[in-house]
């Protein structure tokens, strides 16, 4: 399983599913504290920071594309 930080989110850590439960992670109390004091810094960030995230979406000639890419005209 993978973990993601993410900041502003309120929750240190992101499963592949969703928030992850500290308490469940086999992790140092030291860790645990460093993981919720980077929660704390986002917060003092404020809201009106923005985090340049620009979503993605597939192309979608990408299947004609991929059958064909010698042939392939949009």
């Amino acid at each position: 399983m993978r973990f993601f930080f993410d900041a502003g989110s309120g929750t240190v850590l992101w499963a592949d599913v969703g928030p992850a439960d500290l308490e469940q992670l086999p992790l140092g109390a030291e860790l645990r504290a460093e993981l919720d004091s980077l929660v704390d810094q986002c917060r003092e960030l404020g809201e009106d920071v923005e985090d340049g995230f620009t979503e993605l979406h597939e192309d979608p000639d990408l299947d004609r594309y991929l059958a064909d890419p010698k042939g392939f005209k949009r």
